[in-house]
């Protein structure tokens, strides 16, 4: 037996060993030319806010229990648990990044430096490790679920996210303030894409605001709308009324910044207010309701409206709910409650 025991735990050393040097080399290698919305530790620990929300919410479950068929609770339980995986695998990526970031910006080779490199690297590793043994914990409970209570079976991922968060807490102190941002999600999604806002700006996206409140119900209208100023090929927005106004980068940059608005507050949104918004979309388009379930679960076009800046664990938190509140609407339907 404790040869066994020893087999089992040099198998795992050893996969950890390669789990990180791959990592390392992997990321480090392609860190220049992928710097996404995630590459900055308060961004990602932003998100892991938004996913832990997600897998906690006790209302989510309640209400789908309430209103969504077996089939939408299955595949949104389901949907959860790939969630935790690849925000685990998102915290691995953005650590490494910023690590490897940090020592190429160093300029100066002193012994201190070289000792907080070193500790940097240290706390780096030891997320890795977390993050490491928080996949191989859910692959494991991913086999195990059938055992245990339906309850019970969001304990662990929400336990491995909470763990991973506090952990990149952690070491995003250990950062200096001038190398990460430290604002909201919404200022450091603009910085990205846009020069800093002046008066100019101020009125124009007042202006997009106050239109889109007037035109439209909600937020999911709203985003909708919106998208379909977007060229989808250069990225860039047009709208008629502030092209007579204002200048086209003026009016492109406001109508981003609101785009981003909008999304991030329906990413944060519960999934009966999110369900209840495409509710009153639905009644507020010239087509049957019937056929407009239908064509969203089939042409899933709403994966094109969200911001061009975007990260990939935001877009699936809101995915996940959208399909599941089209499961929900479609239940509702007269000729399923027959």
């Amino acid at each position: 037996m404790d040869r066994v025991t020893a087999t089992i735990v040099v198998a795992v050393l050893c996969s950890l060993l390669v789990f990180l040097a791959r990592s390392f080399s992997d990321n480090r290698g392609r860190a220049d030319l992928d710097a996404g919305p995630l590459r900055s530790l308060p961004r990602l620990l932003f998100r892991f806010h938004e996913v832990c929300n997600s897998l906690l919410d006790p209302k989510a479950l309640t209400f789908l229990a309430e209103n969504a068929p077996a089939s939408a609770i299955a595949s949104y339980r389901v949907r959860q648990q790939q969630l935790a995986r690849l925000s685990l695998r998102m915290a691995s990526d953005t650590v490494i990044y910023n690590v490897g970031r940090l020592s190429a910006l160093e300029t100066t080779v002193s012994v201190r430096n070289m000792a907080e490199r070193s500790i940097s690297r240290i706390r780096a590793g030891f997320l890795l490790i977390i993050c490491f043994l928080g996949r191989i914990g859910l692959w494991i409970f991913q086999f195990l679920r059938a055992g245990v209570p339906r309850r019970n079976q969001l304990w662990l991922p929400a336990r491995v996210l909470s763990a991973v968060g506090a952990t990149v807490s952690y070491i995003s102190h250990d950062l200096p303030e001038d190398k990460i941002v430290r604002d909201g999600w919404l200022e450091m999604c603009i910085a990205v894409t846009a020069p800093v806002a002046n008066h100019t700006d101020d009125w124009a996206i007042g202006e997009v605001r106050a239109a889109l409140a007037r035109a439209l119900p909600n937020d999911i209208a709203r985003m909708i709308y919106i998208a379909t100023l977007r060229d989808n090929n250069t990225g860039g927005y047009f709208h008629p009324d502030l092209a007579r106004r204002l200048t086209l980068a003026d009016a492109d940059r406001a109508m981003l910044i609101c785009h981003q608005e909008i999304y991030e507050q329906l990413v944060s949104l519960e999934l009966e207010d999110l369900t209840d918004q495409l509710d009153v979309y639905f009644q507020s388009v010239h087509a049957a309701r019937t056929r407009s379930i239908e064509n969203w679960k089939k042409l899933r076009a709403y994966r094109a409206t969200v911001p061009i800046n975007a990260d990939l664990i935001s877009t699936e938190i809101l995915f996940m709910k959208i399909d599941v509140a089209l499961a929900v609407l479609e239940a509702r339907l007269p000729e399923r409650t027959q």
